[in-house]
């Protein structure tokens, strides 16, 4: 019923040969300023030794017209550390090369795109567009949309079943509060042992009132209103103003016809309002 209306060692180590390294720098550069010879000879210790001898050496020991090629804020690079000699390092561009050759690129057209929709919910047809035209314009690939669908999802799920929770749960609330209030004693304001009876009259009265407006209907669904004490006694005490007819079977027997208008309206009858 929706309403009541409704139903360490390592380290040390390292430490070492950053050491050993560090030496072997120094007696590259001491080299250079005693000889050519020497220092080749000490920087090729220092690369043996130590990654940052590493890099230093394989700068040194590339040829003049190489190293004068290099600007001077490259030579410093850590992309120049780590390799032996030149073959080394052209080696690894090549690798890397084909390693950027080789990842996922974003198809050509918008169209291609593939957008999972999660049971039971409608595609937008305006917003997959939308959605599909803004990742070609980042370069997304086929694999990073379908991801990026998949997880909106899931959380558009879980976001619905929290509100479709929260939602019940205030129509249960709504329902018991309107209720505890009508099965109050007649001296405090509620139905008391009427309780029953006055809630069919006030459902009959609705249902008379509504006819088949399905707009009203849905109206009376939310629980602030179709379990709302105020509104129930309003629809009861305009039920004992309306004749039984009009009402259908409240002396038994079933539901009876109620008299409609030419237009289909349910004709209703107040006595009260009868000229005497």
């Amino acid at each position: 019923m929706d309403t009541l209306l409704n139903d360490g060692a390592a380290g040390a180590d390292d430490t070492a040969s950053q050491g050993a390294g560090t030496e072997g720098n120094a007696n590259l550069n001491q080299g250079g300023n005693d000889g050519a010879g020497n220092g080749a000879g000490t920087g090729a210790e220092g690369q043996g030794a130590g990654g940052a001898g590493a890099g230093a050496s394989f700068f040194d020991s590339l040829p003049e017209e190489l190293k004068n090629a290099i600007p001077e804020e490259l030579r410093g690079s850590e992309a120049l550390k780590g390799h032996k000699d030149l073959a080394g390092f052209l080696k690894r561009f090549h690798d890397m090369d084909g390693e950027l050759k080789a990842l996922p690129k974003p198809p050509e057209s918008a169209d291609a795109y593939e957008i999972p929709v999660a049971e039971g919910m409608t595609v937008d047809e305006a917003y997959s567009g939308s959605f599909r035209a803004k990742a070609l314009e980042l370069k997304l690939t086929k694999e990073q949309v379908k991801g990026l669908a998949e997880w909106q999802n899931g959380f558009l799920k879980d976001a619905s079943e929290k509100h479709q929770a929260a939602e019940a749960e205030a129509k249960a609330k709504a329902n018991e509060q309107g209720k505890q209030m009508l099965q109050k004693p007649e001296k405090e304001g509620g139905w008391g042992a009427n309780f029953d009876q006055k809630l069919d009259h006030a459902k009959r009265a609705f249902n008379a009132l509504a006819g088949d407006d399905k707009q009203i209907v849905e109206w009376a669904r939310n629980p602030l209103i179709g379990s709302s004490a105020p509104f129930l006694m309003l629809l009861s005490r305009a039920a004992e103003r309306m004749s039984e007819d009009s009402l259908g079977g409240a002396r038994g027997g079933g539901p009876a016809t109620a008299a409609r208008t030419k237009d289909g309206a349910p004709m209703l009858n107040f006595p009260s309002m009868d000229k005497k």
